[in-house]
């Protein structure tokens, strides 16, 4: 949320800027959730046998955050989705608060289902890779068979808790 009208112009301005500088996305989605709409940029890539790889940011950063690493993953032939977390800085729109880890959970598992892919490989960072964690050891993961791969480098819990992940 911005404080003020003029406050959420001089962000869009300035994410704006921030995405110019990377390589322009095959398609901008809004993958709708239980707790609104995550904005998710996609960079097809050419190869097919290729898993596609989820861009989670950490904390402040949003999609932009990754354009040291876009080149490697898109010159691999992947196909890269990076999108803006919820209660943080992007162009995602949250109408319904996280109120619990199993919140966190459950809008990056509705995020995933929405992205229609059977596997992907989820790589978060700092935060990012902490939610992603949380989403790793949830029920919906463990049980459900699911097909997805988590890399948490820097994972970053945000409490005193050590971050218990069941599946990577």
């Amino acid at each position: 949320m911005f404080r003020d009208e003029a406050g959420r112009r001089r962000f869009a301005r300035a994410y704006e800027a921030a995405m110019a500088e990377l390589p322009p996305p095959t398609a901008t989605r809004m993958l709708p959730t239980a707790f609104g709409q995550v904005r998710a940029y996609v960079w097809e890539g050419r190869r097919a046998d290729a898993v596609p790889v989820v861009l989670h940011p950490g904390r402040g950063a949003g999609a932009p955050m990754w354009a040291d690493n876009l080149p490697g993953l898109l010159g691999a032939g992947r196909t890269v989705v990076a999108w803006d977390a919820f209660g943080d800085a992007g162009m995602s729109q949250q109408s319904a608060a996280l109120r619990s880890a199993a919140d966190q959970a459950a809008w990056v598992d509705d995020a995933l289902d929405a992205l229609g892919m059977a596997v992907v490989h989820v790589v978060g960072h700092s935060f990012g890779a902490a939610t992603a964690a949380r989403h790793a050891s949830a029920p919906c993961c463990l049980w459900s068979g699911s097909r997805r791969r988590w890399s948490l480098p820097s994972g970053a819990s945000g409490r005193d808790e050590p971050l218990q992940v069941a599946s990577v």
